[in-house]
């Protein structure tokens, strides 16, 4: 993930992730069968990791409820949805696929756009 996270799905080297999590890069491939499956998986895993840190710590101690603190991870999750939507229109900008919601996740007849 840190290899991942450094260099991007295409900058990152799989020999690197490999040496990272100790083991064999051919053993790498035999876990998951390309660079973009090990991609996914890593930012499946921390999203996963994102969600379960407020589930942790809520022990009772209050903090989940305090205003300021759902502000602060309200304005948090608003900056990580845009940088993803941001990145997703560059990288389909490049690949000539175009940008914006699929068609077919579209309602009838409406045109969605991008949150502010």
């Amino acid at each position: 993930m840190t290899q991942l996270g450094r260099c991007g799905q295409d900058g990152a080297s799989t020999t690197a992730i490999a040496q990272g999590a100790g083991i064999p890069q051919g053993y790498l491939f035999r876990l998951l069968p390309s660079k973009r499956t090990l991609f996914l998986a890593a930012v499946e895993r921390a999203f996963r990791a994102t969600e379960a840190a407020p589930r942790s710590s809520a022990d009772g101690s209050g903090a989940l409820e305090d205003a300021e603190c759902q502000e602060i991870a309200r304005r948090g999750f608003v900056r990580l949805w845009r940088t993803v939507a941001e990145l997703t229109r560059r990288r389909r900008r490049r690949s000539g696929r175009g940008g914006g919601v699929p068609t077919a996740l579209r309602p009838h007849g409406q045109t969605l756009r991008s949150a502010p």
